[in-house]
């Protein structure tokens, strides 16, 4: 509940048309994305979409109230095949939930001097081709999707019941301090950083335990939000 709200406020803030949905059987999910898919003079003036699911899971699935459902499933709704209406538009899932049981581990360095706040950032560089002016041009079925994760690959995510998961908390706390112009892929590099390396749970059976969040990019193009 708490990370949901502070997600639904901050895209609300962003001009996103936002909505919600609780405790979401496998059917109900999937009538959501019905919905959204039909409503084509909408997704026609839409910039973008952007899907954050809030659950349990393991690798590849995720837990609904009856069931379970695999991610690829959720992301095929929208390919280009399946959404005519929004290709070459970014789309955007941010997953909170464990990818498994492994809890992560790291090791103890002594910080010398602060590091450069943007030396770990990388942006992505295009190239691009000049097309014939009516020549046909086929897109990826997985293109201009971005996925972002709570945790690495076959690891757990930390949930905490008072304040939300920490993944979520400075999601939402970089969105709002993000600068004018500033490309997505910076705000997630901040929000790796964060947590990888200055989240510590707080109970002493994890106490060496790490979270390392992480997101696969089919983006074809910068994506910037309008703050």
């Amino acid at each position: 509940d708490v990370d949901a709200a502070s997600l639904f406020q901050r895209f609300q803030e962003l001009d996103f048309e936002s909505d919600l949905l609780n405790d979401a059987s496998t059917e109900e999910m999937m009538e959501k994305f019905k919905e959204i898919k039909d409503n084509k003079e909408a997704l026609k003036e839409a910039d973008c979409l952007i899907v954050a699911l809030l659950t349990h899971g393991k690798e590849g699935v995720l837990y609904t109230t009856d069931g379970e459902i695999k991610i690829t499933s959720l992301l095929y709704e929208f390919s280009a095949e399946n959404c005519p209406e929004l290709r070459l538009k970014p789309k955007i899932f941010i997953i909170q939930a464990c990818r498994g049981s492994a809890v992560g581990s790291g090791v103890n360095l002594k910080v010398i001097r602060d590091a450069d706040p943007n030396q770990a950032d990388a942006a992505a560089v295009y190239e691009e081709y000049d097309q014939t002016f009516g020549q046909s041009v086929r897109i990826p079925n997985d293109a201009d999707f971005l996925t972002v994760f709570a945790s690495s690959e076959g690891y757990g995510a930390f949930r905490n019941t008072k304040d939300g998961s920490p993944f979520v908390r400075v999601l939402s706390e970089e969105l709002l301090k993000m600068r004018k112009g500033e490309d997505f892929y910076k705000i997630l590099t901040r929000v790796n950083r964060r947590v990888g390396t200055g989240f510590i749970p707080k109970f002493n059976q994890t106490k060496n335990a790490t979270q390392m969040p992480c997101f696969v990019s089919h983006l074809t193009k910068d994506l910037v939000l309008k703050p």
